[in-house]
């Protein structure tokens, strides 16, 4: 019962998309968001179901004997389960946010991403400027391809959405601070990130989003293993965490790392 890749005992419901945990595996909140509850993000909702279930999310999954390893350093580990399917040829995304600061820090906080399930295109945008009156223009849009057991560091000021690209429920987990603040409205005021990942004939293609001013085309990345950051494929974030949580301070304050976590992912 317990699945490879998170190291979790948990199973998902392919039809759908529903977790479920055992052995004393406990998830405070859980939520899910509709085609309907989405409008406005995809490039083009007509004539689809606005009661199509996207995606759902699990927040603050831990064990009873983790729970302090968690708190101390204001972590949280959730999980979030994107559907398959399309919206007149995109795919089925998250919402898409940016992450903020807390009073008197240089830099947003960072994330880790991890894919537990299927396969997943993050699209990244970088926009120092996005609580700003000149958002809008990020310096670089990119969507990494992050397959079942790999992860992605989201670097400070990346806006950033998460997109199924597989033909089955795909989920992945987080690492983040738990008080970090999330901002939606630099995305929503734009319908979406920069990037619409569509369903192309051999596979994901990359269309600009018109509300953005862009200097380069969106385009296709892949990350890179970050061992002294704690990400290595394969190995479970959860049980890598709670194995040595200090080693994750970076996450509070990324600002000694921040260029090293930028590079970790390569354009292809």
């Amino acid at each position: 019962m317990i699945d490879t890749v998170s190291g979790l005992p948990l199973t998902i419901d392919e039809r759908t998309g529903e977790l479920a945990f055992h052995e004393g595996l406990l998830c405070d909140a859980d939520s899910h968001k509709t085609v309907g509850q989405m409008e406005g993000l995809f490039r083009s909702t007509e004539g689809a179901d606005p009661a199509t279930l996207v995606y759902r999310a699990y927040r603050n999954i831990r064990f009873p004997e983790h729970e302090k390893l968690f708190s101390d350093q204001d972590m949280r580990y959730d999980i979030t389960v994107i559907m398959p399917g399309t919206v007149n040829g995109e795919y089925f995304k998250t919402s898409g946010h940016y992450h903020g600061a807390r009073l008197g820090q240089l830099l947003p906080y960072p994330e880790i991403y991890e894919v537990v399930k299927g396969s997943i295109a993050f699209v990244l945008q970088y926009d120092p400027l996005f609580d700003t009156e000149e958002e809008g223009a990020p310096d670089d849009v990119r969507a990494v391809i992050v397959h079942e057991g790999e992860s992605v560091i989201i670097p400070a000021f990346a806006g950033h959405g998460s997109i199924n690209v597989a033909d089955e429920v795909s989920a992945f987990s987080n690492i983040a601070v738990a008080s970090c603040p999330v901002l939606y409205d630099a995305v929503e005021n734009r319908c979406g990130l920069a990037a619409y990942v569509m369903k192309g004939s051999e596979g994901p293609e990359l269309l600009a989003n018109a509300g953005y001013t862009l200097e380069s085309e969106p385009r296709f990345a892949r990350p890179h293993e970050a061992h002294d950051l704690g990400i290595t494929f394969g190995a479970s974030c959860y049980r890598t965490y709670v194995e040595n949580p200090s080693r994750y301070a970076w996450l509070l304050d990324c600002e000694a790392v921040d260029e090293y976590i930028v590079g970790l992912t390569e354009l292809v």
